[in-house]
């Protein structure tokens, strides 16, 4: 299963920037990231079909959380999450929305985040996302967060956001919840 994870101005979220970037693209997030949930075998099979980058020591036994994200300052990762909601960082996120993908199109988004493993940050992307001053591209070289998810929807044609360099945290909320619900 496959979650888009949203995060408010809080805890290891709250500052400055962060409030300011909330207020500015009026809604209350300021982080996104992927969240998949995956089954011991559907792990499995994704160490298998993306063989190198996922290398388990022992077998799991148990539903496992992956996130794929990028951060202020840092680069393209991932990192496996826990039910324990006491775990800021590594916890499962409390505002996640599905999204309704096959498990084969959530290992080609997979597939396509690790093509981006270790790009950095893009900080001046992130500041000026709410003016559209950058051209509109299939894959950068660097990421914000919600432009990470949009480039990785649009290139296993999920979506067809058009502009992923303009996709603040809330905009790409408010798409992915107009996507869920048409109606609203």
């Amino acid at each position: 299963m496959l979650y888009a994870a949203f995060y408010e101005a809080k805890g290891m979220y709250s500052g400055c920037f962060n409030s300011l970037a909330t207020w500015v693209t009026r809604g209350k997030y300021c982080h996104s990231e992927f969240v998949f949930k995956w089954t011991p075998d559907e792990l499995r099979e994704v160490g298998e079909k993306l063989c190198g980058f996922v290398h388990l020591r022992r077998p799991v036994d148990h539903v496992v959380y992956v996130s794929i994200y990028v951060l202020w300052g840092g680069m393209v990762d991932y990192r496996f999450l826990t039910e324990d909601a006491a775990q800021e960082f590594f916890g499962v996120p409390k505002h996640m929305l599905p999204i309704d993908v096959s498990f084969e199109q959530e290992l080609q988004i997979a597939r396509w985040l690790f093509t981006q493993y270790g790009c950095p940050y893009d900080k001046l992307g992130a500041t000026l996302c709410v003016i559209p001053w950058r051209k509109a591209q299939k894959q950068y070289t660097r990421y914000f967060c919600s432009q990470l998810m949009a480039c990785a929807l649009n290139n296993v044609d999920i979506t067809r956001i058009h502009n992923p360099a303009a996709m603040s945290p809330n905009r790409l909320y408010r798409y992915l919840q107009a996507l869920r619900d048409p109606g609203v």
